[in-house]
């Protein structure tokens, strides 16, 4: 009889589960979205440390190229369509290529931003934003079997690269190149001949995409000769400081 009465008051009743089932939920409504924010700020702080570990290789690279930035730079190498090494749409390989011409240019790509600077990094983890969540989309006229491969796959697992390299630092070398008929790189601390950004305001790499928040239209936003100025991304200035937010947020 006392063996009965305690296993009755040791066991819970149904309203007593539901109470504390209710309870639990409202705690992990409560502490999800604390919990998503708390990622969201390591991912943001993780990117703004690669961002400071890619300052660094163009540094070095700097040193040794006469202090320049890379002139050319293929931020979307998973876009080319066509590669000689692969293999045809029915799958054999390809043809023999034909006799050479003098007169026909060879086609250049330009290195990706992780070739550019390999011979200046240690790990190639640090093009990789862990808020990358950008999703690659096959159209239907990409027959390169590679890149058939990449549908669904984010911007560093298809293009090697998280980040974009500013295409105005490519626009000042052919505008420079059209207008001199010479090379006038651009050496780092100078000003832009073309708009005067100081170093501290202009981003050399960025975010390619705002992976850390929804775009907000600032100001600045209207000034669409200074690169992205949405929020939700990091920027690497001229001046080697990473910093998040609006271009030229220090």
């Amino acid at each position: 009889m006392k063996n009965a009465q305690r296993k009755a008051l040791a066991g819970f009743t149904l309203i007593e589960l539901l109470v504390v089932i209710a309870i639990i939920s409202i705690l992990a409504g409560i502490l999800t979205p604390v919990l998503q924010r708390a990622r969201q700020s390591a991912w943001k702080a993780a990117c703004l440390s690669n961002l400071k570990q890619i300052g660094i290789s163009f540094q070095a690279y700097a040193i040794e190229n006469n202090n320049m930035l890379p002139p050319e730079i293929q931020n979307r190498p998973d876009l080319i369509n066509k590669d000689e090494d692969d293999e045809d749409d029915d799958g054999d390989p390809p043809d023999p290529p034909d006799p050479p011409d003098d007169e026909e240019e060879e086609v250049f790509y330009p290195p990706s931003l992780p070739e550019a600077l390999a011979e200046y990094i240690q790990n190639n983890q640090i093009f990789e934003c862990k808020a990358d969540d950008y999703e690659r989309v096959v159209e239907p006229f990409e027959t390169n079997p590679k890149i058939k491969a990449m549908e669904g796959m984010n911007l560093f697992e298809c293009a090697g690269s998280s980040y974009e390299y500013n295409p105005m630092i490519m626009m000042h070398y052919r505008r420079t190149l059209e207008r001199e008929k010479k090379q006038d790189p651009i050496r780092l601390g100078e000003k832009f001949y073309f708009n005067s950004i100081t170093p501290e305001k202009f981003a050399v790499v960025y975010d390619y995409e705002p992976f850390h928040g929804k775009p907000v239209k600032t100001d600045d936003s209207s000034d669409s000769d200074k690169a992205p100025s949405d929020t939700g991304r990091n920027f690497l200035y001229l001046d080697w400081h990473a910093a998040g937010g609006a271009l030229g947020a220090n």
